[in-house]
């Protein structure tokens, strides 16, 4: 069978962040140590509120890999602003996250990765002109 790729629509994302939410945030241990108090129904909710920007801002994509009708996948990436700020509208105002949420946490490794990035690519101004993001792929 053939997998097939195009742009995730609205009516798309709740499928898309049931596949977030039992792919990452049931297997990864921070995930687990971060988001464990909140309800799925909350996780769902702030994903969705974090993903619908997305799909009208030309800077970013989503993408849903589909088979037999049904979606396995999705990709998501940013490209980087030209105005010195480096992150696309979407990532400067995220909406906060879910009910429950232990957000030192989530700071702590957000942090991580971003200093780790600048760490990789040569300092803070080439990571902020690159706009490394995580792309996520995921499949059955």
């Amino acid at each position: 069978m053939t997998v097939e790729l195009s742009p995730v629509t609205l009516e798309d994302l709740p499928e898309v962040v049931r596949i977030q939410r039992e792919s990452f945030f049931a297997t990864s241990r921070f995930m687990q140590e971060a988001f464990g108090p909140c309800q799925p129904a909350d996780i769902d909710a702030a994903s969705i509120a974090r993903f619908t920007p997305k799909l009208t801002d030309a800077s970013e994509a989503l993408i849903k890999a589909t088979r037999g009708g049904g979606i396995v996948g999705f990709a998501y990436w940013s490209l980087p602003r030209w105005d010195g700020s480096g992150l696309p509208e979407t990532q400067l105002a995220r909406p906060p996250p879910p009910p429950g949420a232990i957000v030192s946490k989530v700071e702590e490794f957000s942090g991580a990765i971003k200093a780790r990035a600048e760490e990789l690519s040569g300092g803070p101004p080439f990571y902020r002109k690159q706009h490394f993001r995580f792309v996520k792929c995921l499949g059955d």
